[in-house]
């Protein structure tokens, strides 16, 4: 097959890592979607009205969600055509493909089940990246027969096996009764009288995971109540990994810095966005000013960051990267603050509405990519005077948002009136 061959060959190597890496991912989430491109309740609503059969329903759902995904996936061609030539171009097709029929084969699998499916499949994925020949991702490392067979072979194959076993009257009922049990156990505040004490026993009990998604042209919001012992079991995996990989030297120092770097900011963000979604603001106005409850709640936020990270971080300094463990534990808390910030003004998560795209939320987009830029030159740099000064910078964004009363004041006025 055709390759770039103008770049020098660390260049191709980097590229079909980060294509395995993402393909992987967007595989592997895909199961969670649990929505199956409906969108919304009421969209699944009106398509159970229509005089369609089961198999043209998810067949035209699949179609859709596979042209949105295209478009979302255009920006990544690049990366797929670096790494193999111009065959990269049909890669995006078939991972779409997957991602969007996975939905309908695992849509009534209880969460254990899918958590072992997507685990399979993204160790398959990413199996490609230490070699493996019969990983769908293998014709990223040579193996380029062998790997669009099975790639080929796994998204017809998906395909087929949603139609066959798709039932929107099982699916809706699934959908119905899905979310109750999330709170099992109440919080005990009788011993904590410091409101930063309290909001941090809570975060800690209480820890949600969500980010937006769009399926079918729609963004909406998913969020997950979990415990932290589940968060850090899976920190704490992922730490091991990376200190084996550090070890063993599977891959460069500085492609594993960066990945550090990317898995542990999805992990932030993901964190970051749900902020505020649960939150009874207008009963925490009658305690505390804006200002007051906000600096106690990025604070508390940030803590729990800290000790979600706090394994990788560890495993970090014992594989010898010190600089990159601090900046896991301490920088990527304070991007939290600026994220978190950001996002409670200008780009709150709701379940009531359509989010939509404003100035102030690409604004947000654009302006998030400071710290995680600073972040990935310490990756790359890691010396403690390039920390340090990253750590600084970072410090200088947070320290406007506990300054400033009017900020918070507007914030809160626009969370009151439902303005998202």
């Amino acid at each position: 097959m055709p390759s770039y061959n103008f770049e020098p060959p660390h260049v191709i190597t980097e590229f079909s890592l980060f294509s395995i890496f993402y393909s992987s991912i967007l595989v592997a989430t895909s199961i969670f979607n649990t929505r199956f491109g409906m969108v919304s309740k009421s969209d699944s609503d009106f398509l159970a009205m229509l005089p369609i059969d089961d198999r043209m329903l998810v067949t035209s759902v699949i179609i859709g969600s596979i042209v949105v995904n295209l478009a979302l996936s255009i920006l990544f061609v690049s990366w797929f055509v670096l790494s193999i030539g111009l065959y990269g171009i049909f890669i995006p097709f078939l991972l779409s493909l997957i991602s969007a029929s996975l939905p309908a084969i695992t849509y009534s699998f209880s969460m254990k089940r899918k958590v072992l499916v997507a685990l399979g499949i993204g160790g398959w994925f990413l199996s490609a990246g230490v070699g493996f020949p019969f990983s769908p991702m293998s014709m990223f490392v040579g193996y380029d027969t062998i790997g669009f067979s099975l790639l080929i072979t796994l998204s017809l194959s998906s395909f087929f096996l949603a139609i066959k076993r798709f039932s929107f009257t099982n699916y809706s009922n699934i959908m119905i009764t899905s979310e109750k049990g999330e709170v099992k156990q109440q919080i005990n505040f009788t011993k904590v009288r410091n409101p930063l004490l309290v909001m941090l026993v809570k975060n800690l009990n209480v820890l949600e995971v969500g980010g937006r998604v769009n399926f079918m042209g729609t963004t909406t919001y998913i969020t997950k109540r979990v415990k932290l012992w589940q968060i850090l079991l899976i920190t704490s995996l992922i730490g091991s990994v990376t200190y084996f990989v550090y070890i063993l030297k599977i891959v460069g120092i500085f492609t594993l810095n960066f990945y550090v770097i990317i898995i542990t900011w999805v992990l932030t963000v993901s964190l970051s966005s749900s902020a505020l979604i649960s939150e009874p603001i207008w009963l925490d106005m009658n305690v505390m000013t804006p200002l007051e409850f906000f600096r106690n709640y990025l604070i508390s936020k940030a803590i729990v960051l800290v000790v979600v990270l706090l394994p990788i971080g560890l495993f970090e300094v014992l594989s010898g990267q010190v600089v990159l463990g601090l900046t896991v534990m301490v920088d990527l808390p304070l991007s939290s603050i600026f994220v978190m910030s950001l996002n409670s003004r200008f780009y709150r998560a709701s379940f009531q509405n359509i989010q939509t795209i404003t100035a102030g939320r690409f604004l947000v987009s654009f302006l998030s990519i400071i710290p995680f830029g600073l972040l990935e030159v310490i990756a790359f740099l890691p010396y403690l005077s390039v920390f340090i000064i990253g750590t600084v910078v970072l410090l200088v964004l947070d320290l406007p948002f506990f300054l400033s009363s009017s900020y918070w004041q507007s914030t809160v006025e626009k969370i009151m009136t439902s303005v998202t």
